[in-house]
Parts: structure tokens; sequence; C-alpha cells
């Protein structure tokens, strides 16, 4: 989800808490890593590397 505001996080982790989902996987394209992570999200930074031959 690209838009911010868009993000279900409040829904996954009402989910995750009630033991109605177990894991969720969110992939999207940010400029840098959130400043705060909420409890309960792990975040993971992929950085792009540019391979040239």
């Amino acid at each position: 989800m690209l838009q911010l505001t868009a993000r279900p996080q409040a829904l996954l982790l009402s989910l995750t808490r009630a033991g109605d989902l177990d894991s969720a996987v969110m992939a999207g394209t940010m400029k840098e890593p959130m400043a705060k992570v909420p409890a309960g999200i792990q975040q993971v930074w992929i950085a792009c590397s540019m391979i040239t031959n």
C-alpha cells in the first residue's frame, strides 16, 4: 500500500491479538524506514543495489 493513511496496521494488529491472524507480510515503496514502528510490527528495510555489467 503506497499511501501511508491506507495501510491497515491497526486492523492487522487487532486481528492478530484476537487470534484470527498469525502473520501478514506487507510490502511497499518508501523513501526511508519508518521512524516509529508500532508495537507488534516488525520492519525490514531492503535497500536497492543496482548491479550493472
